[in-house]
């Protein structure tokens, strides 16, 4: 199966944090699975890192290249279809407007992909499509 998986899936499993649920190590460490990290994470971390938002470990393009070589995740370009498609989404009753979240949902939706994702502000966009797992 191919999954997607949100920025914060991805920091806590690069953490071993945690916060990532039993279900959702399982789902990564799936070998029938693979496992899609946005370029819209990337984009997020780097900007919460350049502003001391995000603390780690080392340089952004070094957790980048170690997350997808080392960990084995695939790169997943935002597509034309998929910028569309978040600017048709709706807000949510529950205030949520993080733009790199709706990107990632708008990318699971167009693709036909799960998202992982613990963020439970996500679960509005299941009545548009989006498939989630926690």
């Amino acid at each position: 199966m191919k999954i997607l998986i949100d920025t914060n899936i991805l920091l806590w499993a690069a953490k071993g944090d945690t916060k990532l649920s039993k279900t959702a190590g399982q789902d990564i460490l799936d070998a029938n699975n693979l496992i899609y990290v946005s370029v819209a994470s990337f984009w997020e971390i780097g900007i919460k890192h350049s502003i001391g938002k995000l603390e780690l470990p080392y340089s952004p393009r070094e957790f980048f290249r170690r997350e997808l070589e080392e960990q084995g995740y695939h790169l997943l370009d935002i597509g034309l279809e998929a910028g569309t498609k978040q600017a048709e989404l709706p807000y949510l009753e529950s205030g949520h407007k993080d733009p790199f979240d709706r990107v990632l949902v708008a990318e699971a939706i167009v693709r036909g992909m799960p998202l992982l994702s613990g963020d439970m502000e996500l679960d509005g966009y299941r009545a548009f499509g989006l498939e989630l797992r926690r």
